[in-house]
């Protein structure tokens, strides 16, 4: 059972990108046991940065989100 959770886990980090929350919703483990399953698999900088605004403009009216894609956008293609 846990090796096919792991798998999973290391399936969705991979191929989605997706963050520990995000994985641990879809998964119901705990955030502890993803912190050990895929300590070898960080999510790329780019990934990071798209997330932290997400998170940062999460109230931001259904009219703005629109504008907050192209934002999303600029800031995966900014350099570092």
């Amino acid at each position: 059972m846990n090796s096919r959770l792991r798998e999973q886990a290391t399936k969705l980090r991979l191929e989605k990108e997706l963050s520990y929350g995000e994985i641990k919703k879809r998964l119901n483990v705990a955030e502890s046991t993803l912190s050990y399953w895929l300590r070898e698999f960080p999510l790329t900088e780019e990934k990071i940065k798209v997330q932290l605004y997400l998170y940062e403009n999460m109230n931001v009216g259904q009219e703005n989100r629109y504008q907050s894609n192209g934002r999303i956008a600029q800031l995966v293609r900014a350099p570092n």
